[in-house]
This record gives C-alpha cells, sequence and structure tokens, in this order.
C-alpha cells in the first residue's frame, strides 16, 4: 500500500521565503520542518492505494498534465493543520476557484 497524493511544486523563490518565515517557527520546539525541498502543494489526497494501482494512477495524472493549462493561486494565509487536533503542519490556504471545484 501507497499513500499518494497529488502536489503541485513551488518556485524557489517561494519556498525560500517560506523557509525564512517558517523557521522562526522551529525554535519554538513544537514543531517538525520538512526540508525546503520538500515544500509543495497538496492538491488533492488521493488516500492508500495498492503498488498495482500506482502505475494506473501515474498514466492517468501525466495524460491529464500534458492536456492542462498554467494556472494561478491567489494566496490566503497560513494556518495551522490538521483541523481539530495539536498542529504537525502548516497549511497554505489560497482562495476558493469554481474551475478547480470540477
Amino acid at each position: 500500500m501507497k499513500k499518494l497524493f497529488i502536489s503541485i511544486d513551488i518556485s524557489d523563490d517561494l519556498a525560500s521565503y517560506l523557509e525564512g518565515w517558517i523557521g522562526e517557527l522551529a525554535h519554538t520546539g513544537e514543531t517538525r520542518m520538512v526540508p525546503e525541498e520538500n515544500y509543495h502543494i497538496t492538491a488533492y489526497f488521493i488516500g492508500y492505494v495498492s503498488d498495482e494501482a500506482v502505475p494506473v494512477i501515474e498514466r492517468r495524472l501525466e495524460e491529464f498534465v500534458s492536456r492542462s493549462q498554467p494556472f494561478c493561486l491567489e494566496f490566503k494565509g497560513i494556518v495551522p493543520a490538521p483541523p481539530g487536533r495539536a498542529a504537525t503542519m502548516l497549511w497554505a490556504v489560497f482562495k476558493n476557484e469554481e474551475k478547480f471545484s470540477k
């Protein structure tokens, strides 16, 4: 079983900016930071799937992405996550776009 999600890479400039901002939180001792090269936007959490399903999902996603157009996201802020539990992550929140809900 593999835990899969669809992620979007962020620019080096944004990663560096976030590293500086998030680095300040690391001093509190209440957070475990991931390396800057692992920063990403999780667009969709697929869940746990069998090892056999991974290549099929990968192929379908590659087909979809090859037909997709570039897009922009409007940043709203950063919140501790997951909701309702002790924070183990920081989530960047973006404006909801109807076109991404389809």
